[in-house]
């Protein structure tokens, strides 16, 4: 795709972690020509339907808990809806970053892309208790 530069799958890490499951077993999230995207709540906290896994390269705000801002979004008939939510609505957003930067500059590959968003990726104000950093610094 893109004339050469590959093309560049954003997906959903998964939102069955009340059920235990792992988007590692997941053939998309753990691509390596995926950019697998989590949530995180406004409070920066691990959702309760968050998959955990070592295939997610970036997490977005999406919903939590019931009191907890949601994600407001575009929805049929010239409506807004807060109901969109999960990973299903953080990766979207990811998707739409992905997107301006391509806008920005065409000529990034696919692997342009996913350095990008490991090397942009913060971890501020995100909290959770398996969080470790890596060999090469990088959390």
């Amino acid at each position: 795709g893109r004339s050469g530069k590959g093309s560049i799958f954003v997906w959903a890490s998964g939102n069955g972690g009340r059920d235990h499951d792992n988007c590692n077993c997941d053939g998309y999230t753990n691509s390596i020509w995926t950019l697998s995207i989590s949530s995180a709540t406004e409070n920066g906290l691990v959702p309760w339907y968050s998959e955990a896994c070592s295939s997610t390269l970036a997490t977005t705000y999406s919903s939590g808990s019931t009191g907890e801002k949601q994600v407001v979004t575009t929805d049929l008939h010239h409506h807004c809806t807060s109901s969109h939510t999960g990973t299903s609505a953080s990766a979207p957003l990811a998707a739409g970053i992905c997107a301006l930067a391509l806008e920005a500059n065409r000529e990034l590959t696919w692997r342009d892309m996913q350095h990008i968003v490991v090397r942009t990726a913060k971890p501020a104000n995100l909290k959770a208790p398996d969080w470790v950093t890596n060999g090469v610094g990088r959390n």
